[in-house]
């Protein structure tokens, strides 16, 4: 007798010089993959000019865009974007897409239209200036019904003198006028009022 792989030419681990054990499976290489991209970063310019902020944005290869201000501006939905703008311009607010949501833009820098604040408000009209002598005032002529009073030379549809107080029509804003006692009057918004304005001395 003999035994099994004493004196046979076959291998002791197989028959017929094949090897059938099972091979250990080495995981494949994952250093050809793709590191996963970090979302956009910028510290907050809101409150500095769109000067700067557009610059700290390109120094970071971040892709950028400015919009008009409005209250329910996000990523996904920023608004109208800014055709025109100066660089010295206030930044209202920042919109970060740090989700990806928005293929336009990295990061968007909110500036506030012209006439309208941060919200997208309206502002209210500038004051005229004060005017500092009398002798600028525009010469003042007789109205009827007055007796001896000279006002103008701005009188009321009526063709009356003015008061002072009394609305005066948005045309006039910014203009002087003699009101009826004979002291100048000025055509202006007051802020306890700001929709019409009204002859204030």
């Amino acid at each position: 007798m003999w035994r099994w792989g004493a004196d046979s030419r076959a291998p002791l681990g197989g028959r017929g010089g094949t090897d059938r054990r099972p091979r250990l499976r080495l995981p494949e290489s994952t250093a050809s993959a793709e590191p996963a991209e970090a979302p956009p970063s910028l510290p907050s310019y809101t409150g500095r000019s769109v000067g700067e902020a557009v610059a700290a944005a390109e120094q970071r290869g971040l892709d950028h865009a400015v919009y008009l201000a409005r209250s329910g501006a996000t990523v996904a939905s920023p608004g109208k974007e800014a055709s025109r703008y100066g660089s010295g311009e206030k930044v209202c607010r920042q919109l970060l897409d740090t989700d990806g949501l928005n293929a336009d833009f990295d990061v968007a820098f909110l500036v506030a239209a012209d006439g309208h604040d941060c919200a997208g408000a309206p502002l209210p009209p500038p004051a005229p200036a004060p005017e500092s002598t009398r002798s600028a005032d525009p010469a003042p002529l007789s109205a009827g019904g007055s007796g001896s009073t000279e006002c103008g030379p701005i009188l009321s549809n009526a063709g009356n003198c003015y008061k002072a107080g009394q609305y005066c029509r948005k045309a006039d804003v910014g203009r002087s006028t003699v009101a009826a006692n004979g002291r100048t009057t000025h055509c202006r918004y007051l802020s306890t009022d700001p929709d019409r304005p009204h002859w204030k001395y």
